[in-house]
């Protein structure tokens, strides 16, 4: 599924003319997906069971370090190894059929991740202020 997100997101790069930092653009928007997923993760532990995750003590680093570190190992995985060829050679011969079917998933996917997102920032806000807290102390 990563190496179809990749693809889709390549050719939605070229699509928007990001010719020039095709692999870094990619790379950083799928960087920006997971991240969002991941932290969606730990704003619903902390809106609904008052959990906090940090990786180092102060929360900004600990998210520019998880970036940093999601952007390096997706650079290995697909850059560095070539393996990006590869997935262009394997997905730019599908059919009209089977890359509609994908870019349905697909689609969906991004949709979900980021409604997801969304909704647990705006949960931990509501904690934040007080307003929100199923199971709070």
């Amino acid at each position: 599924m990563i190496d179809y997100l990749f693809y889709r997101t390549l050719r939605l790069m070229i699509k928007w003319g990001h010719r020039d930092r095709l692999l870094l653009s990619v790379i950083l928007f799928l960087t920006m997906a997971i991240n969002i997923s991941i932290n969606g993760i730990f704003g619903y532990l902390y809106a609904f069971f008052g959990y906090r995750f940090e990786i180092l003590p102060v929360e900004k680093n600990s998210i520019l370090l998880l970036m940093f570190s999601l952007a390096f190992l997706q650079y290995f995985y697909f850059v560095y190894n070539k393996r990006y060829l590869m997935i262009i050679r394997k997905f730019s011969n599908e059919t009209l059929l089977e890359t509609r079917k994908r870019n349905k998933s697909t689609t969906l996917l991004f949709v979900i991740i980021y409604v997801f997102g969304m909704a647990s920032f705006f949960l931990m806000m509501l904690r934040n202020r007080g307003q929100f807290g199923f199971f709070l102390n």
